[in-house]
């Protein structure tokens, strides 16, 4: 295979593999991706779609290559590449002739009854759960992945004794959760590329970085438990010194004989004072 000066269109790319002998090619995706001048990442995406489209079969094959078979395409897909094949034709670019069965331009304008009910076939239906699951389970990682990064930020805060020193240590654990979330798929990438020694080496790193991650997270829940349990037996203790408070003035209380009311009390003071006039002043005020 050659690289391409100019890169392939999807249907392009479509027609280069049926153009292959039985339609049939062993490779990988790497260079695939050479071939059609695309990057791997878009070569990927690519195939797994006409993979799921039952487009192209990929099959495992010796030394870490696959074989991909070529499946003829629906209706108006196959409109679709002729059409491309003859309205955009690229510079500089050799497309092996492909003979496809594309019917009359009736049937591509209107497609036959059978494609507009594989529409709402159970097959369609699987694929939007599966594309609703796909984006629930998404939706779910991205939660877990921002409230375990906010946790080991905050964690990772409380241990400088400076404001600089929290900084600094809630930006490392920060660094250390993103680099756990971005390496598994640097090193598969890697390992699929056949770098194998760049491959270890980022799984060595996930391995050190996810450590950190989790005694961030050990250390969070640690202190917060620590925390919960001391605030609540100081509860428990302040709660028993007010029950013993109570019971103690409620005794104080069952030894007093005075039935009156303060009022009635402050009352009687009042009308007995003058009389006693004489004592107050020979006393200073009972003093």
């Amino acid at each position: 295979m050659t690289d391409h000066q100019q890169p392939l269109t999807k249907t392009q790319a479509l027609a280069w593999l049926h153009g292959q002998p039985d339609r049939t090619i062993a490779t990988t995706v790497s260079d695939l991706a050479r071939s059609w001048g695309w990057n791997r990442s878009t070569t990927s995406r690519r195939v797994k779609v006409w993979v799921a489209a039952g487009q192209l079969v990929r099959t495992p094959g010796p030394d870490g290559r696959s074989i991909f078979t070529a499946r003829t395409p629906d209706v108006p897909q196959v409109c679709d590449a002729a059409a491309a094949l003859t309205s955009s034709p690229a510079k500089s670019l050799v497309i092996p002739t492909v003979s496809l069965p594309v019917q009359s331009s009736a049937h591509c304008e209107h497609p036959p009854g059978g494609i507009a009910q594989h529409v709402g076939s159970p097959i369609a239906a699987v694929r939007i759960t599966r594309a609703a699951g796909g984006a629930a389970l998404a939706a779910l990682a991205v939660a877990v992945a921002w409230f375990g990064i906010r946790i080991n930020a905050w964690y990772g805060g409380t241990l400088g004794r400076t404001p600089e020193a929290s900084t600094l240590l809630s930006g490392l654990s920060v660094s250390a959760d993103v680099l756990a979330l971005i390496l598994p798929t640097t090193a598969r990438t890697l390992w699929t590329d056949r770098r194998r020694m760049a491959a270890a080496v980022a799984w060595a790193l996930w391995t050190i970085t996810i450590a950190v991650a989790l005694m961030a997270t050990v250390g969070f829940a640690a202190l917060n438990i620590a925390d919960t349990t001391a605030a609540r037996a100081k509860a428990v203790t302040e709660r028993a010194a007010l029950t013993a408070r109570i019971e103690r003035l409620r005794a104080e209380r069952g030894g007093i004989t005075e039935g009156r009311s303060v009022a009635a009390i402050e009352a009687e003071l009042q009308r007995t004072q003058p009389g006693a006039a004489t004592v107050w002043r020979a006393t200073a005020g009972c003093r």
